[in-house]
């Protein structure tokens, strides 16, 4: 049996309701929701409504139109960059963005869009932001939390400082990680732009996330297509969600990731922010030792995602992945995780970092076995 140690790629395994919704609603229900009127095509519109009304319930949304359902986090932040920013306009960013923002970005400037990407230092953070923002900038995008290192940003301090800096700034925040993990509430942080997926710290199928539009903020269509609605008309509908959403929702995901709601409000954030930052810890406990180990991000017992990050001195980051795949049949991830500025910045680009993340559902015996298993290998090779 495979230990699964990747869950900050996607979250497995899931609740067995999130199973059992997606299967379910595959077998009994196929209408497309907002399509038609008849009672299938209803109660798919309806299962929709309630995965918006929960979300809202989970980020402090007042009206649940303003939440557009995606396919995941990627889609968000296109829908949301492409949909807001246009030639002229100055945005900002960070050493910490992902892929998902980074390429679009480099599109952008391509297109006439003034990019500054700027590298935080923990102790000044905010100045750097305030030193490279000016009242002229469209855009502020922030990364909740690192997907290489576990840094999590103080969000609402950043975001609260920035606005009373420059009032008309708007502020994109890219969520992946911290969904779940971290209580969030937009409205009162003053975020404009909110993406997230399903499929990690919510616990729902892949092919499922969302993207939080604030009151005020209006995107142009980057996707254009069906809508159910106003058929007559050549340009997207102007109401949300249907402005954003073109195009079939994957409902029998959507069904699964409604039940993987469920199940984190039930058991409750803190309590899985508990178990995962105890576990995460243990494994800095059992990696900091080791000769030839050396471990990103934040120091033991600062806070962090439930993610950790290591390199093992002469060797590549996928070398370490495949002894502990073949030989003891633990999975991580190597490489650059799709975030090669925040490895620039540490001085792994070269090599890569092995990346272990854990959910609700690893086991402290889980962990004790990666730690051993990483010290036989360390003997052997160092």
């Amino acid at each position: 049996m495979m230990i699964y140690l990747d869950n900050a790629a996607s979250s497995w395994p899931k609740p067995p309701q999130v199973y059992d919704a997606v299967r379910d609603w595959l077998k009994n229900n196929g209408a497309n929701p907002g399509r038609s009127s008849h009672a299938m095509g209803r109660e798919a519109h309806q299962l929709l409504y309630t995965v918006r009304v929960e979300l809202a319930h989970l980020f402090h949304v007042e009206d649940p139109s303003r939440i557009a359902l995606l396919q995941n986090v990627t889609e968000a932040l296109n829908v949301a960059l492409f949909g807001f920013l246009e030639p002229g306009d100055h945005v900002v960013s960070t050493g910490l963005e992902h892929n998902s923002v980074r390429r679009p970005l480099e599109r952008l400037l391509m297109q006439g869009v003034d990019v500054d990407r700027v590298q935080l230092q923990e102790d000044g953070m905010l100045n750097t932001l305030l030193e490279t923002c000016n009242h002229n900038t469209k855009m502020l995008i922030l990364t909740h939390g690192s997907n290489v290192t576990g840094e999590i940003i103080p969000l609402r301090t950043i975001v609260k400082q920035m606005k009373k800096a420059y009032p008309n700034l708007r502020v994109l925040v890219d969520a992946a990680q911290t969904v779940g993990y971290e209580e969030i509430d937009v409205t009162e942080i003053g975020v404009d732009l909110f993406a997230f997926t399903g499929h990690k710290g919510l616990y729902g199928p892949q092919g499922t996330g969302g993207l939080y539009v604030a009151p005020g903020i209006r995107l142009n269509p980057v996707l254009l297509g069906g809508t159910g609605g106003d058929s007559e008309s050549v340009d997207a509908p102007s109401s949300m969600p249907e402005r954003l959403e073109s195009g079939t929702r994957n409902t029998p995901g959507f069904a699964g990731l409604l039940e993987g709601i469920r199940y984190l409000r039930d058991v409750g954030i803190q309590t899985v922010q508990e178990h995962d930052f105890r576990l995460i810890q243990k494994v800095y406990v059992g990696l900091r030792g080791l000769q030839g180990v050396t471990i990103l991000g934040p120091p033991y017992g600062a806070y962090r995602l439930p993610i950790l990050s290591f390199t093992v001195e002469g060797y590549q980051s996928n070398e370490i992945v495949l002894v502990l795949d073949q030989h003891y049949h633990i999975a991580v991830r190597g490489g650059l995780h799709c975030a090669p500025d925040v490895h620039q910045q540490n001085g792994t680009k070269d090599t890569g970092a092995v990346r272990v993340s854990v959910s609700s559902f690893t086991t402290v015996e889980e962990i004790d076995t990666f730690i051993n298993a990483m010290t036989e290998i360390v003997q052997a090779i160092v």
